[in-house]
């Protein structure tokens, strides 16, 4: 097994990072004892080591070195991946969370939807989080998984995918709408104005998953509650 050239000391451990063991970097940035610059390090291997070992595609143009892709992540190792990789990304520091939401980014390039029809409801689920900032995790993911639908064409096969991510069309108009009446109450009281940043920042996330779920034409799901998205884009217009 190859090794990154990758160590650090911490309360008297040594932490060595395996590039061929994924589930093993997961399981130590998961863990709050760690030092914070270990946890980013293996977060940031973690994510590179998805980018050129997730698919076979992406193995025979991987780098050279120790993270070249020739060695599959097996499936099983995948699935223990999919399967946690959400609630770790919203549970680390803002640092470890960037890189896990990257990676997670990659896979769903890969795996989503047809290969992981558990996503969307993970993420659906985190929708409700009125944590402001954790909030941002889950909406920057969902904005950087479906910005691949900009530019594209109308065909059968990106219907079929566009129709199974319609279930999120209201959850994230609920979310839009909830951040709307936050600003304009904020907006109105010069005490909390410095929560007004963050505030806009994930109404401008939710627009933009608007805008790409219907870059290749409008939705049924969109057309019914259009009126709604419109609305809350009136009022933040003119906050």
């Amino acid at each position: 097994m190859c090794k990154v050239n990758l160590s650090h000391c911490h309360g008297g451990h040594s932490y060595l990072l395996l590039s061929h063991s994924p589930v093993l970097n997961v399981q130590l940035v998961s863990q709050n004892s760690v030092d914070l610059a270990v946890r980013q390090q293996g977060a940031v291997q973690f994510k590179n080591y998805v980018k050129y070992s997730w698919s076979s595609r992406e193995r025979s143009s991987g780098l050279s070195g120790s993270l070249n892709g020739s060695h599959a992540i097996p499936k099983e190792e995948k699935d223990q991946i999919k399967a946690h990789i959400t609630d770790l990304m919203l549970n680390t520091p803002p640092l470890v969370r960037a890189q896990l939401s990257e990676a997670l980014t990659i896979i769903s390039s890969f795996d989503f939807p047809k290969e992981w029809p558990s996503l969307l409801p993970q993420l659906i689920e985190k929708l409700r989080i009125e944590d402001e900032s954790v909030l941002n995790g889950v909406l920057s993911t969902a904005d950087a998984i479906y910005q691949r639908y900009r530019g594209q064409f109308m065909s059968d096969e990106l219907n079929d995918e566009l129709q199974i991510s319609q279930v999120l069309v209201r959850p994230l108009l609920s979310v839009l709408q909830r951040l709307t009446a936050k600003c304009s109450a904020v907006a109105g009281d010069p005490s909390q104005m410095h929560t007004l940043p963050v505030l806009l920042g994930n109404a401008r996330l939710c627009l933009s998953v608007f805008f790409s779920l219907n870059s290749p034409g409008l939705t049924e799901e969109f057309e019914q509650t259009l009126t709604a998205w419109m609305d809350c884009i009136h009022i933040l217009l003119t906050l």
